[in-house]
């Protein structure tokens, strides 16, 4: 969309974004539920230092002394570690088991309206957690955020894409991992102050304004042209400000980007053409990307980060050690927005992973050798957070919008997406048993290694998409577009060579 950046379609992506609040919530609200972990008497644990013996409490200890007294007092629900375990994971589960649902809700109520129905939904279930609370609501509501959070994701990003002009939609697709990024932050703050109910209810009220301002975008002119509905199309462009006299030249790319004029693209339409290799390379690499992405260290750090300090015993208090993680994954992510079209996505990507294989290895290392104080240790994971947060949490996001072709863009983010969710659930769930069976000290020595690898897939495949319209980058790996493999170039990458 060759558009000059307009308020229109920065508030419309803003819209957008701010559904992706919830996956935040999702993922921070396993730190809420510390609350009703049971409270443990302290219990002296000596150590060695730098010469002498000195005596911490264990633990479990450190986490009753952090916890406050409204734990047990005023609620009757008790978990242990196990039962946050799996409702942290149960997200991730419920949508991996539903992996088609995203792409065929999207093909018949399009981006915008699939994202205002898992808004809707999501209020309603956040309520009813937060007001009728129970074992069996936490395990159902759990299972339909996830669904409803991925709903929102695969519809968001594709769609902040669409809305938006080149030159901005580095910065603007950024928005939906920020997003995420702030909704953890809020959900970390709050369960520091309020009552595990309270915060989920404020989750829910957080979401409703966003809810009333998705009502009042347009509809992805993209999909409507799929639809053969080029009427609506130009009225969409038209309310993004779109001048007049270019409407129907924005049309014409678009119809050319989607390579569909009336022709309904369904979900075994698209699976089919997957077999071209225009579509299947740049699917594959992007849930390769994906994979990476989820198994390095996000599961861990960010949902038991409060329960991974107190188990480090580090001295600080860990509800803020985990509020100073949120801000500065916020903060990182906001950064990494501001120069992803400065930089370009491929060396953001590769200099992001390697800062986070050195970030996790001191992490390692301050908690295998003893004489380094544990301060190092909420140094090396701040250290990460901002690391992976302004390149590998970020970036993939806004490929898949760019990346993915257009003819199996639904079912190709869907895929990928559930892929990303399903190596997020797996460490996530693991995360526990982890802990007993090799140690905290040992626990960060995978994901650097998947960090190692994303480096590494990134220099060897994916292309430079900085500045290219979708109809560029989309086709990339089209045989007719041998601009788009010079890597290393993008002022040439954006040249287009046809038969």
């Amino acid at each position: 969309m060759q558009l000059v950046p307009q308020g229109r379609q920065i508030a419309s992506a803003f819209a957008v974004a701010g559904g992706s609040l919830l996956e935040g919530y999702v993922i921070g609200w396993p730190n809420v539920l510390l609350d009703l972990l049971p409270p443990a008497e302290p219990s002296p644990q000596t150590i060695n230092g730098t010469g002498t013996n000195a005596t911490l409490p264990d633990a479990d200890a450190i986490w009753a002394l952090t916890n406050n007294t409204r734990t047990t007092k005023e609620f009757t629900l008790s978990l242990s570690e196990n039962d946050i375990g799996q409702l942290a994971a149960l997200p991730s589960v419920a949508a991996i088991t539903l992996v088609t649902l995203p792409s065929i809700m999207i093909n018949y109520l399009g981006l915008r309206g699939v994202e205002i129905l898992g808004v809707s939904l999501a209020i309603v279930q956040l309520l009813l957690m937060a007001f009728l609370p129970s074992m069996m609501m936490f395990y159902v509501g759990r299972f339909l955020t996830g669904i409803f959070s991925v709903l929102i994701m695969v519809a968001s990003q594709p769609l902040v894409s669409e809305l938006v002009s080149p030159k901005i939609r580095g910065i603007m697709c950024s928005l939906p991992r920020m997003m995420v990024s702030l909704g953890m932050l809020q959900v970390y703050i709050l369960a520091s102050y309020l009552p595990w109910n309270l915060t989920t209810a404020t989750c829910a009220a957080a979401l409703t304004p966003v809810l009333l301002h998705l009502v009042f975008i347009p509809e992805s002119p993209y999909w409507l042209v799929k639809k053969g509905r080029k009427e609506a199309a130009a009225a969409a462009l038209a309310s993004l400000q779109v001048p007049p006299d270019q409407i129907k030249e924005e049309l014409e790319e678009i119809a050319s980007c989607v390579n569909e004029k009336t022709e309904e693209i369904g979900l075994m339409e698209q699976i089919r053409r997957m077999r071209s290799p225009s579509n299947y390379k740049p699917f594959l690499l992007m849930i390769t990307i994906c994979i990476l992405e989820a198994s390095n260290g996000n599961a861990i750090v960010l949902t038991y980060s409060t329960l991974l300090f107190c188990k480090a015993g580090v001295e600080l208090d860990p509800r803020k050690c985990s509020i100073y993680v949120g801000i500065t994954r916020f903060l990182a992510m906001l950064v990494g927005a501001l120069i992803i079209d400065k930089i370009g996505r491929r060396p953001l990507l590769i200099s992001s992973a390697l800062l986070c294989t050195f970030s996790l290895t001191l992490t390692t290392c301050s908690l295998a050798i003893d004489r380094i104080p544990n301060c190092m240790v909420v140094a090396g994971v701040i250290m990460y957070m901002a690391s992976t947060s302004a390149g590998c949490n970020l970036l993939p996001y806004v490929l898949l919008g760019e990346i993915i072709p257009s003819a199996i863009q639904a079912v190709g983010c869907s895929i990928c997406l559930e892929f990303s969710e399903l190596f997020f659930s797996i460490f996530a769930g693991a995360t526990p048993a982890m802990l007993q069976a090799i140690g905290l000290a040992y626990l960060f020595l995978v994901p650097a290694g998947a960090n190692v690898a994303l480096a590494l897939v990134t220099w060897l495949w994916l292309p430079e998409t900085r500045g290219r319209t979708l109809l560029d980058s989309r086709t990339s790996f089209e045989p007719w577009n041998k601009g788009s493999m010079d890597l290393l170039n993008p002022e040439l990458a954006t040249e287009k060579i046809y038969n």
